[in-house]
């Protein structure tokens, strides 16, 4: 699913991902942090390092299944360090 750009929204990087619970847009102005995870069988086992950890100023988490982890949090955190 492509997810259309709002006006004056640039793409910092391209790639298939699945948010591990729901649907949903992320605003980066509301990111606070993030973290390479792994992804959970049961929300419990560990099976896959292979989730990025998204963190917004409300407390909210949101787990993104993909592959290059540690490439897109390279490209969110050097976003964020720009603003």
């Amino acid at each position: 699913m492509k997810t259309p750009l709002l006006p004056n929204e640039h793409l910092i990087k391209d790639g298939a991902a699945n948010l591990q619970r729901g649907v949903t847009v992320v605003d980066l102005a509301q990111v606070q942090s993030t973290r390479a995870c792994w992804t959970k069988f049961l929300g419990l086992i560990p099976l896959f390092p292979n989730s990025l950890a998204v963190y917004t100023k409300e407390g909210t988490e949101f787990r993104f299944v993909l592959f290059g982890r540690h490439a897109w949090n390279a490209a969110i955190q050097a976003r964020l360090q720009a603003r």
